[in-house]
């Protein structure tokens, strides 16, 4: 009797395999869920001129994200994400990347950080992001932000707080409200809350789909209080409440870039 000698290349066919099993089964997901097959087309960025330098970022530590870096500019300081990110901008197709101006302020955008959601229940640790600018003068910070699995029953329920803490130990705190001024970033899904009511916030980029909107990303503008401004901003910190707020591990949040802008008077 002849035996059996598997080939050499039976362990590397099996995992190709397994692979493009994998990814087909991802793919028949998501369009059952979106329902739409079509790849998004985007808009184009509209770049910022001039060169900016970006320096390090601090560590983690105690499992708080800690961002310290900025981009210096006149009147504007754009800080980035990417050595702290732990998700990108994948699902929008070809997102807005490096320096851009959206909504008329300049980012840097380069990775997004997630926090905690109903996909990523094994990430706790993505409950807090803090951001150290020790900037005196701010007038108002500028975020872009949306949330995810954002469904109906959310609505009008806070799912996260951004706190601005200056040098004197006071903290202003702005709560993230579904419906209001957060909202979900695939616009175009199904029983999803997909407005804000907020003045404060401005959609700044949009993905078409099927001429359709698909998905978008929002900007958030928190002015400082006029009696904060000559204090120094030594913290923004982000918090993910909803498990307590919302009884859920959803809906998580996205930050894509943060900006703050200093008095103009005092930076000429």
């Amino acid at each position: 009797m002849r035996e059996y000698e598997p080939s050499p290349f039976s362990p590397a066919i099996t995992f190709i395999g397994l692979v493009i099993a994998t990814v087909a089964s991802c793919i028949t997901i998501f369009i059952f869920i979106t329902g739409k097959e079509s790849v998004p087309q985007l808009l184009t960025p509209t770049p910022v001129s001039g060169t900016a330098q970006v320096s390090l970022v601090t560590a983690t530590a105690n499992n708080r994200k800690t961002a310290t870096p900025f981009i210096v500019d006149p009147q504007y300081r754009t800080i980035p994400l990417s050595p702290i990110a732990n998700d990108d901008l994948g699902a929008y197709g070809r997102a807005p990347v490096g320096n851009v101006e959206l909504g008329g302020v300049p980012f840097y955008i380069a990775g997004a950080f997630g926090t905690q959601g109903d996909l990523f229940r094994e990430r706790p640790e993505t409950g807090e992001l803090e951001i150290k600018p020790g900037i005196k003068e701010v007038e108002k910070v500028f975020v872009l932000i949306n949330s995810g699995n954002t469904y109906e029953q959310f609505r009008n329920l806070q799912t996260g707080v951004i706190e601005l803490e200056f040098d004197d130990r006071s903290v202003y705190r702005t709560q993230l409200v579904v419906g209001q001024n957060i909202r979900e970033w695939m616009t175009g899904g199904r029983g999803v809350v997909n407005t804000t009511s907020s003045p404060a916030v401005q959609e700044v980029w949009q993905v078409q789909k099927e001429g359709e909107k698909f998905a978008a990303i929002d900007m958030l503008t928190i002015k400082v209080p006029e009696n904060q401004r000559m204090n120094k901003l030594v913290k923004i910190r982000f918090r993910d409440t909803s498990l307590t707020t919302t009884g859920s591990y959803d809906p998580g949040f996205s930050v894509y870039g943060v900006t703050i802008e200093r008095n103009e008077e005092t930076t000429q």
